[in-house]
């Protein structure tokens, strides 16, 4: 029994894996080097940013195995992505790219975009927006109406979402001279009580922005080598300790309750870019970070460091190319990996993961049916305006040949139409409607009267006794009075009737009494 237990001691004890790192797919979409990420709290949307000066919208639920990005659009024309970021409730973003922040709904329609200040103004608290290059955004994780923007114009800002002409509060950071230095990275910590900074001088600066009076409320001088670039700066998910990577290729771990040196410091970790980042997993044991490489020759790798231990735990080779951008999203548990290779790789375990790229990768893609392809040749001119003798017909669209295969009768099955006329095609018309009867029995079908002419049909009546009007007026009709004087030969209209009448053959009885 002793020899037994002995044996169960002696045997490794099992490790939970330090990341979902058992499959990898890969998103084709930009001509550069991926430069951020960004996914929506839910994990339904992936937002990727890059060199070429475009966002690609990635729909994990309307995705199929193809993995094709839906929408693809470029927010600041000329200038890169340097930052992305979600709305607590994932209906809009911020873009951070050039000197203005953009804000966007979730399909990357255009809301709004903030004031740029005046670059001639010394002062920057007399600015009313940056002036210089945006380094850092992001959404307030204690508000969902304000949000985070550093410059390189050595000012971190905080805008109300509602007011786009004026930031609500600046602050200015200061190096050991007490001049200007550049903020190259920024973030809130996790309740958003304070706001870190990195800066061009490798100082960490801590600011409240809940006070009235914007000083550091801590400030780690000397944290990076000066003139080195702090590409990232974040803390824990409980606020005890602040990550911080730079230029000079070290990763160093702070304690945030003490403005002292670095309590663990890691070397020989190449940095090139300024967008490389640290991402933390979702149960806060570990962080991690990408390296850059000087060579194609080399493989880029995502270095992982425990955080209880503060030690390295492994290295995950990822591809040719440096890694600049990573996201661990807390809901799906799936790492996200950009780097100057081109493409986006989401790392995943099908047991640890849940939901997100898992939703697409086994839904196979729609079939195509045959009429919908186009059997067009290429290599043939089509000349639609040509005469018909010289007319290519030998090549038709599925929609041409679907299109004549519904107007022939005998492909379409068309059944046989109704008779019109006496007949023809050896059919003979049999019965007929209503009307048809009553216009030959009333003697209209024949058309009689259009051959009729007209003159002659109303001659016919000409001689005919008086039927309606005469009669009537016969017995009350007044007896007519002519005048009969000598002067009535000059008035054609004098005279009875038969005097008129005698008159014009000539042999009028008045006419010739003188």
């Amino acid at each position: 029994d002793d020899d037994d237990s002995d044996s169960e001691d002696d045997e490794p004890a099992y490790s939970a894996p330090v990341a979902p790192i058992s499959h990898v797919a890969e998103l084709k979409s930009h001509q550069k080097a991926i430069s951020v990420f960004a996914c929506d709290p839910s994990g339904s949307r992936l937002l990727v940013g890059s060199y070429d000066y475009e966002i690609s919208f990635w729909d994990f639920a309307a995705m199929t195995s193809t993995l094709k990005s839906f929408r693809k659009f470029e927010p600041v024309e000329g200038h890169p992505i340097k930052g992305l970021d979600w709305s607590h409730s994932g209906d809009k973003f911020l873009a951070a790219a050039a000197a203005q922040p953009h804000l966007f709904d979730r399909d990357g329609i255009f809301i709004s975009n903030y004031n740029k200040g005046y670059q001639y103004i010394a002062d920057m608290a007399n600015t009313t927006g940056h002036v210089g290059m945006i380094t850092a955004i992001q959404w307030n994780p204690s508000d969902t109406k304000s949000f985070m923007t550093a410059s390189i114009d050595s000012t971190i800002r905080i805008w109300d979402v509602d007011i786009e002409k004026k930031q609500k509060m600046l602050m200015k950071l200061r190096n050991d001279k007490n001049t200007k230095t550049s903020v190259t990275s920024a973030k809130f910590n996790t309740d958003g009580s304070l706001i870190y900074g990195g800066c061009q001088d490798g100082s960490i600066q801590a600011f409240d922005p809940r006070a009235s009076v914007h000083r550091p409320e801590s400030l780690f001088r000397g944290a990076h080598a000066d003139h080195c670039e702090i590409t990232a700066v974040c803390t824990s998910n409980d606020n005890r300790y602040i990550y911080s990577r730079a230029t000079d290729d070290t990763l160093k771990v702070f304690d945030a309750r003490f403005s002292k040196g670095c309590i663990r410091s890691f070397l020989n970790l190449p940095n090139t870019f300024s967008e490389t980042n640290i991402a933390i997993s979702p149960n806060d044991n570990y962080f991690c970070t990408g390296v850059s490489v000087s060579s194609t020759e080399q493989t880029g790798e995502v270095v992982f460091f425990e955080k209880s231990s503060l030690t390295e735990k492994m290295r995950l080779p990822v591809s040719t190319g440096s890694v600049i951008s990573l996201l661990w999203h807390k809901q799906l548990n799936q790492l996200f990996v950009g780097g100057t290779d081109k493409i986006a790789r989401c790392f995943y375990d099908p047991t640890l993961s849940r939901k997100g790229i898992l939703l697409c990768i086994g839904k196979k893609a729609k079939r195509h049916r045959v009429d919908d392809t186009d059997t067009t040749d290429p290599s043939k001119i089509m000349t639609p305006y040509a005469l018909p003798s010289l007319r290519d017909d030998s090549f038709k669209s599925a929609k041409r040949l679907k299109e004549e295969a519904r107007n022939d009768p005998v492909r379409s099955h068309r059944p046989e139409l109704p008779v019109n006329g006496p007949g023809y095609g050896g059919r003979v018309r049999v019965g007929g409607s209503l009307t048809k009867h009553l216009l030959e029995n009333m003697g209209k079908a024949n058309n009689a009267y259009l051959h009729e002419d007209p003159r002659e049909a109303l001659l016919k009546y000409a001689n005919a006794e008086p039927y309606f009007i005469s009669p009537a007026y016969a017995k009350t009709q007044p007896v007519p009075i002519f005048d009969e004087s000598p002067y009535a030969e000059f008035s054609p209209q004098k005279g009875t009737q038969k005097e008129r009448e005698e008159k014009e053959k000539g042999t009028s009885s008045w006419g010739n009494k003188s």
